[in-house]
């Protein structure tokens, strides 16, 4: 087995807006002007993509076997497993399993040593 990892920073998200100001206070009637309100809070930082991501990619001899992506939030983890002969070159079905369950079979169709289709079933 052999691992490669791959390290990237995402994208920052927007910046948040900034708070209302406070307003001013009445006027005295014969003193002197009132004071002026406190002024309003920052808006929240905004958020976008997760700022540091992970990529890893698990190979068995010439073929990929898994890919695991690292996000703040948590991982998606894909796995491949081949049906058929990976020596002679001649896979015949692959499965493709992410970790929110999803999964998805592709059918691998030759002519002689040509690959002429995928089908994904």
């Amino acid at each position: 087995m052999k691992t490669i990892i791959i390290n990237t920073l995402g994208p920052q998200g927007p910046q948040g807006e900034q708070g209302i100001s406070g307003s001013q206070g009445p006027s005295g009637s014969i003193g002197p002007s009132g004071s002026i309100g406190p002024s309003g809070s920052q808006g929240p930082e905004g958020f976008g993509f997760p700022s540091y991501t992970t990529a890893s990619f698990t190979y068995s001899s010439s073929a990929l076997v898994q890919s695991v992506v690292k996000f703040n939030t948590g991982n998606q983890t894909t796995n491949i497993t081949y049906t058929g002969s990976l020596e002679s070159g001649k896979v015949s079905l692959v499965q493709v399993t992410q970790s929110n369950a999803t999964v998805k079979t592709y059918s691998v169709i030759y002519s002689g040593s040509l690959v002429t289709q995928i089908i994904q079933s």
